[in-house]
């Protein structure tokens, strides 16, 4: 039987999950929270781009998650 290992991913805040609804449509913000995720998860700086503006978030903005 194979065991699963854990792993420690990158989870978007409550606070970091609010500022992204005043920068987004409805319609984009799961497209841009697995984009910053996935960006922290790579160890790259999270951002995005809005309306030709880069908006970076920071580690302040993550929480450490662990999966199984």
């Amino acid at each position: 039987m194979k065991v699963k290992e854990a792993k420690q991913v990158n989870m978007l805040t409550a606070e970091a999950i609010n500022r992204l609804r005043e920068l987004l449509a409805e319609g984009c913000m799961t497209d841009a929270v697995i984009t910053l995720e996935n960006q922290a998860d790579r160890g790259d700086m999270p951002h995005i781009t809005v309306g030709g503006q880069v908006i970076v978030f920071g580690e302040s903005d993550f929480e450490k998650v662990i999966v199984l």
